[in-house]
């Protein structure tokens, strides 16, 4: 009992800071109009999350996602997209949305608390496969690219302090085995084009992993 508590406070303070990660949103794979996915777990970051995808017709779905971390973080987003099934339980989506997130950080050096807040607009591309084999395995791969604007703020004036701002790549694989209830993993990459992980005012971290639960109605 001791070790898990030492590993979640390890792992808290590896991304106690971090300005951004890669989020755990759901490649839902949408076939068909009325298809409801639902994805709900936790990630390494350490961080909860859940996704909530629908075909709103035969071409077009819509997808919302949330997530919340143990350093007080939080991240929304909401994206539009097209989808496209075929015969062999292919399936291949495109979305476009916009992200925004926010923490507070006492800052030792100005001292006051601070705000990092960023936002999002991305567009996203999925392919991958569904209930494959007698275990009704999923399996595909996600590519998200954004421009990120990134700014900490001063709670006493409320005037942005400094900024990042650049363009951003999330690749990540997936995995979910199981019939109508799927237990799901996703690995999840962030590059960044200066390939900034760490500076006087902001961090990133580039690598996530998070486990949950798929429920497809």
């Amino acid at each position: 009992m001791k070790t898990k508590y030492i590993i979640v406070a390890l792992l808290a303070i590896m991304t106690g800071c971090a300005t951004y990660y890669p989020q755990i949103v759901d490649v839902p794979l949408i076939k068909e109009k009325g298809d409801l996915r639902i994805n709900a777990g936790a990630s390494w970051a350490p961080s909860v999350h859940a996704t909530v995808s629908y075909g709103m017709t035969d071409v077009v779905a819509v997808q919302m996602y949330g997530s919340l971390d143990f350093g007080g973080r939080g991240h929304v987003q909401g994206a539009l997209g097209l989808f496209k099934g075929f015969e062999n339980n292919a399936v291949i989506e495109l979305y476009g949305g916009y992200g925004y997130g926010n923490s507070l950080n006492w800052d030792e050096e100005l001292p006051q608390m601070t705000s990092r807040d960023y936002h999002l607009p991305f567009i996203q591309f999925n392919i991958g496969k569904s209930d494959r084999s007698s275990v009704h395995v999923d399996y595909g791969l996600g590519l998200k690219v954004g421009y990120l604007n990134t700014y900490l703020l001063s709670r006493d004036d409320y005037r942005p302090s400094y900024s990042y701002n650049d363009l951003i790549a999330e690749p990540c694989i997936f995995f979910r085995f199981g019939k109508k209830v799927k237990y799901s993993v996703m690995f999840k990459y962030l590059w960044t084009r200066d390939n900034i992980t760490n500076s006087k005012y902001y961090s990133f971290n580039n690598i996530n992993v998070g486990m949950g639960v798929n429920i497809s109605l």
